[in-house]
């Protein structure tokens, strides 16, 4: 499967899943947000602050491809975050797999 270029979840409910605490991070995304300073309170302010213009893709999880997930980025604190999430089937829950430095953007601006 190909990457899409609309998101797979609804934005408004990721931002408010964020605030009600259904949001949750891998260990590995949450090691990740902190190597690069970010708190787990500071990961899910800057995830209910996600606008439309921060969307990226959608892409099929790589271990099940009928799983998508959404891919933001998004400047936190002047650090170019990449952020990808995925939801449970009743999008009652959503989890992050990705919360690390975008170093395509960087990149970039080099």
């Amino acid at each position: 499967m190909t990457d899409k270029r609309k998101p797979s979840y609804s934005l408004k409910e990721v931002n408010q899943a964020a605030l009600e605490d259904r949001c949750q991070l891998t260990i590995g995304a949450r090691q990740n947000a902190h190597e690069i300073g970010f708190s787990e309170t500071e990961v899910t302010d800057v995830i209910s602050k996600l606008g439309p213009t921060d969307f990226y893709k959608s892409t099929p999880s790589y271990y099940n491809p009928s799983v998508w997930q959404d891919v933001y980025k998004v400047f936190a604190r002047g650090i170019p975050v990449y952020i990808k999430f995925k939801g449970d089937p009743s999008g009652s829950k959503y989890w992050g797999n990705s919360f690390k430095r975008d170093t395509a953007s960087q990149e970039a601006k080099s």
